[in-house]
């Protein structure tokens, strides 16, 4: 281990969550240090909303695989997850739906305290520059645009009309009044092209001078000592040691394979990490 580098917080992982808790680290003065598996999204393919099938099974893809289905004919199902910066908010059909509030109330009656509906729409809508401006369920002025499709393709508005004439109703808003019915959905687009969380809440603070952002760098455990700050070992690559005051936490992501996994524990992480590719400041 080596470099020992110090940094008021660690953050695993560049994907949707990582963006926004980085972003919003630097925002309130703190030092961050942010982590990421993959590499850069330079793939034009990212950035194209017509090109995200070409993005499975590619380089920023892990392409993780479910355990055979039984319902599904024993088959394996192909189950994408972002390896680059954004992580698969990169790589995913740019529907913006957040779920139904039912959902989030059941987690606050069940003693998640701050998660209820009423808790979270405000902070859906800070983060949001819809389009059609602040409403009852849409925010304006955030990183995050959201916009309606315009052009829509002629199968799919005959998809809705056929859903209308057998009884199902249509909906303007799958995160307003009514999530029920068909129509279409609401997109993370701006000017033709994916707003993915990486590109709405970091890109465009990457000189950011509290900012330090490592690629192709892997995390694969961690192990306490007591006396000494944690650290988490990580291979292949030359290690790095990162320190930071013992009150901060670190965030990594939740799914992964054995070759990014990261341990999540209380406050006070300090990671090793071995680097492969470019460390940004």
């Amino acid at each position: 281990m080596n470099d020992a580098m110090t940094t008021d917080y660690v953050v695993i992982g560049a994907g949707s969550a990582g963006s926004v808790i980085t972003r919003r680290l630097l925002d309130a003065g703190h030092s961050v240090h942010l982590i990421e598996a993959g590499g850069r999204d330079e793939d034009p393919h990212i950035h194209s909303p017509q090109g995200w099938p070409m993005l499975m099974q590619g380089t920023s893809d892990w392409a993780l695989t479910t355990v055979p289905q039984v319902h599904a004919g024993n088959r394996s199902i192909a189950w994408p997850r972002g390896k680059v910066l954004g992580g698969s908010g990169s790589l995913n059909g740019m529907i913006y739906i957040r779920g139904h509030r039912s959902d989030y109330d059941k987690w606050a009656a069940a003693g998640c305290e701050g998660w209820s509906w009423e808790d979270v729409l405000p902070l859906f809508k800070r983060s949001e520059d819809h389009e059609d401006g602040a409403s009852e369920f849409h925010g304006a002025g955030g990183p995050l645009h959201v916009e309606k499709i315009v052009n829509r393709h002629a199968s799919s508005e005959a998809f809705v009309q056929a859903a209308n004439s057998v009884g199902i109703s249509e909906t303007q808003d799958f995160n307003g009044e009514q999530l029920s019915g068909a129509g279409f959905n609401h997109t993370t687009t701006k000017d033709g092209k994916r707003h993915s969380p990486w590109r709405a809440f970091m890109h465009p603070i990457l000189g950011h001078e509290r900012l330090t952002l490592t690629t192709d760098a892997w995390c694969t455990g961690s192990w306490w000592r007591t006396g000494a700050p944690p650290a988490w070992s990580t291979a292949p690559g030359p290690a790095h040691t990162l320190r930071g005051p013992p009150r901060r936490s670190c965030s990594a992501p939740a799914r992964s394979d054995h070759r990014a996994s990261c341990s999540i524990r209380a406050s006070g992480t300090s990671p090793t990490w071995h680097r492969q590719g470019s460390t940004w400041s």
